[in-house]
């Protein structure tokens, strides 16, 4: 997770979120970390909750908040979208690592070894990396690999998120 503010608004980490408006998407691990965050550690966050992303990149682009937290990669691929695109940053340290996965019923082992057989495969020849550049590096939308889905190939993980910067569990 990573916070997507304005290139003027002066966020450059976590702290400089105090006194700040922050917008979140209702029901995500961004919501519940920055519910935590003002509860133990920066009180005066302004928080307001939107029903969907769309509404809360909405109040980021009006002016009416100055940080919207949410995914990495999602809110590259927002930026990618916005006309004035040159005017936004993701600021400051990845706030947590929230590990894409794959569910499959607990009694189906056959289907999990099947499943960790194809990633292994993909992963262990790189074409993981062609898949990637071939859905987040297009004409449309430019998503840089970031170190954290880079080593994620390299070494995946059936470990949960967790914010592991600022020591909380999502």
């Amino acid at each position: 997770m990573k916070v997507l503010t304005r290139k003027d608004a002066s966020i450059s980490d976590i702290r400089s979120l105090n006194g700040a408006g922050v917008a979140l998407s209702k029901g995500t691990t961004s919501e519940k970390l920055f519910l935590q965050l003002r509860e133990k550690e920066i009180q005066t966050m302004a928080l307001q909750t939107f029903p969907s992303n769309v509404e809360a990149l909405k109040a980021l682009t009006e002016d009416k908040v100055s940080a919207f937290p949410q995914d990495d990669v999602l809110l590259s691929g927002v930026i990618s979208t916005l006309p004035d695109r040159d005017r936004y940053i993701l600021a400051g340290e990845y706030l947590s690592i929230e590990p894409y996965a794959i569910m499959v019923r607990k009694e189906d082992k056959a289907l999990l070894a099947l499943v960790d057989a194809t990633l292994a495969s993909l992963y262990g020849s790189g074409e993981i990396h062609r898949i990637y550049d071939r859905w987040f590096n297009t004409s449309q939308l430019q998503v840089p690999i970031s170190r954290l889905t880079r080593e994620a190939f390299t070494r995946p993980s059936r470990d949960s998120g967790f914010a592991k910067v600022l020591g909380y569990t999502l």
